[in-house]
């Protein structure tokens, strides 16, 4: 019984530093404390129109790039694309930061809708890498 106390504390240990050190879950976490939680189902219109043809756009350059002939070349283009996606996430968890310091419940609220859909396409970007 002790064994099993230690082992869910030390899972709940593990839990909480994983939502700490991801802004996304983060947010997510902060705006549930705050009474504020995100609605998955209304991303699209807390991120608006123009944010998600952005998206949409460079979804379709990643799949463009991945499905060429050329894997060195592939590899090296969705490189960019990830680290311009990075410098991406960075600035808006600058923005979120900000948000949450200024007591900015909504702006926090849409910056975090918007940092889910960065990380998806992050996602998508490092499952179409070829592994060397």
């Amino acid at each position: 019984e002790e064994q099993q106390r230690l082992n869910d504390e030390a899972s709940q240990v593990t839990q909480a530093y994983d939502i700490l050190v991801n802004p996304h879950l983060r947010a997510t976490h902060l705006l549930e404390l705050m009474d504020k939680p995100m609605d998955e189902t209304a991303t699209g219109d807390l991120v608006g129109p123009m944010f998600l043809m952005e998206v949409m756009e460079l979804r379709e350059t990643i799949d463009e790039t991945s499905s060429s002939s050329d894997d060195d070349d592939d590899d090296d283009a969705l490189k960019q694309l990830m680290k311009e996606n990075q410098e991406r996430i960075e600035a808006l968890s600058a923005d979120l930061n900000k948000a949450f310091d200024e007591g900015d419940l909504d702006a926090a609220l849409r910056y975090t809708a918007m940092l889910q859909y960065w990380n998806r396409v992050d996602e998508t970007i490092r499952d179409k890498i070829t592994i060397d």
